[in-house]
């Protein structure tokens, strides 16, 4: 499985091989232009299961890396998860 999959706007071709892999990273793209429109992403990156051969991967995994305004001895550390209300009754 590869570790991480440089994706901004673009998916590499490979991992879009079915509709449904074609429909979940539609989705992924709407849901990162919506976050995009509030805060902007310097990159993004593709991590899990949808990088690898899978063919029913779960979900969409990515890390998105925020533009900051750098300041010196500021360090921030901030994780995200966002789910569908469906996934949350689910785990809980």
């Amino acid at each position: 499985m590869k570790s991480e999959i440089p994706v901004h706007k673009k998916i590499p071709r490979g991992l879009i091989k079915s509709k449904y892999r074609k429909e979940m990273w539609k989705h992924s793209n709407e849901v990162m232009n919506k976050i995009e429109k509030h805060i902007p992403i310097s990159s993004a990156y593709l991590v899990g299961s949808f990088s690898s051969n899978k063919k029913r991967p779960s979900d969409v995994d990515l890390i998105l890396l925020l533009k900051t305004k750098e300041k010196k001895n500021k360090k921030w550390v901030l994780d995200i998860e966002i789910v569908s209300k469906i996934n949350l009754v689910k785990k809980h």
